[in-house]
């Protein structure tokens, strides 16, 4: 894919056993690459906390393959050296089938509410 601007990674809650149970473990998270993605600003309805925020809802689009489903969050590093992170998936993801070979899906993805975020400009 063109214009590949930014790496994603993805952060998932581990796994430990309580009486026999596997349960998420939110204290000890997975990281794991998701790959290269070409991330853009999303349009989207701003909270008045985060008015003044640059951009609050962000796309990307990349290759076919992670599974992932709303519990993931994902950090992004653009090109740029700009990192976001805690970001939330807020729509199923969406697979685009193509017979051409530019099979590819599009995630859409908030700052989520609940974390504090950090950004961090060009170094």
């Amino acid at each position: 894919m063109f214009f590949l601007n930014a790496q994603l990674t993805r952060s998932k809650p581990g796994t430990i056993y309580d009486h026999g149970q596997e349960i998420p473990d939110y204290d000890n998270p997975v990281q794991s690459q998701l790959g290269s993605f070409n991330v853009q600003p999303a349009g989207g309805a701003e909270d008045l906390v985060r008015a003044l925020a640059a951009e609050t809802e962000w796309v990307a689009y990349g290759g076919y393959g992670p599974d992932l489903d709303a519990a993931d969050e994902i950090n992004i590093l653009f090109n740029s050296g700009r990192f976001i992170q805690g970001l939330e998936i807020t729509a199923p993801v969406q697979v685009w089938e193509s017979p051409f070979g530019l099979t590819h899906i599009v995630i859409q993805l908030k700052k989520r509410s609940s974390n504090h975020t950090i950004e961090r400009g060009d170094r």
